[in-house]
């Protein structure tokens, strides 16, 4: 990984050269006729004449250039002919080149090798179909919670077991059982609790949610499986899906609906049973009379 690395780095150093060099020099300058370098030369030259007459005679025009002078100590603004035949090229910027994709994609590729890590996910870039980046993240959740179990166990669990020590001496976390000192099960047992963990989300929520209620249905899946798939407990999940059941159907639309639909429907029924009633004594008056 760490050759791997240099090997990047020099690489975008030399692609960074190479973009400095594109952007600094305009073009290329061809002919056979009349040549530009030789243009440069001469008046570098006279500038050199000039400015060796100038200082021996204080008169005319400062150059400002020594003696030793070259066309590297040219200012700006000199304007040079080119004969007919002549021809200027300008620089292309073709930098990064067309393989440096290809290079940069072997690149994370070996990285994901190296750290047990699909490209995809080290790219946070999913290009593919949904069954082979899902696979792909699989694949990778498998690799770091096996890496996260082993940290657990290694540097977590004995951590917790000497907080959980300190807890107990000082009366701040009440433990019965004694032997919690001296017996490494009981220590297991009493610290079992384990944390899920943040919850990777969903690239497909549809698929996943009734992929979990066919497995619930078929029984080949538990209830508490699928709610700790989305970071519930389940027992304090139901108990509290239950109470906010209860009170959403008391309040809800529906419910209020359905509450004056039954309280009407009662009411009428109980009109027409006193109507009922009415009329049969009406008529025992009548026959009595």
């Amino acid at each position: 990984m760490i050759a791997a690395a240099k090997n990047n780095d020099r690489y975008w150093d030399a692609i960074l050269n190479r973009a400095a060099l594109e952007a600094t020099i305009l073009g290329i300058e061809t002919s056979d006729n009349a040549d530009v370098r030789a243009q440069m030369e001469r008046l570098a030259e006279e500038m050199r004449l000039n400015k060796k007459d100038h200082d021996a005679t204080s008169t005319g025009t400062d150059t400002r250039l020594t003696a030793e002078g070259s066309i590297t100590a040219l200012g700006s603004g000199n304007i040079l002919s080119l004969a007919a035949k002549g021809e200027f090229k300008f620089l292309e910027m073709k930098t990064p080149s067309n393989n440096f994709d290809k290079f940069h994609e072997a690149y994370l590729q070996m990285v994901g090798m190296g750290m047990d890590t699909p490209p995809e996910v080290v790219k946070s870039m999913y290009s593919t179909s949904y069954t082979a980046h899902k696979g792909a993240f699989n694949d990778f959740i498998k690799s770091y919670m096996k890496k996260r179990y082993s940290f657990i166990s290694a540097v977590g669990y004995p951590v917790i077991r000497e907080l959980a020590r300190h807890f107990i001496i000082s009366g701040i976390l009440p433990m019965p059982n004694e032997r919690f000192f001296i017996d490494p099960i009981v220590q297991r047992a009493a610290l079992s609790g384990n944390w899920l963990g943040p919850v990777p989300g969903h690239i497909n929520p549809l698929q996943e949610v009734n992929a979990k209620e066919k497995e619930v249905q078929n029984s080949f899946r538990l209830r508490s499986d699928a709610a700790a798939d989305y970071g519930n407990e389940f027992d304090n999940m139901i108990e509290e899906w239950g109470q906010e059941e209860e009170e959403w159907s008391k309040r809800s639309p529906e419910y209020k609906a359905a509450a004056l639909d039954a309280e009407m429907k009662a009411a009428a029924e109980k009109a027409a049973a006193g109507g009922d009633n009415s009329d049969d004594n009406s008529n025992d008056d009548g026959g009595a009379q």
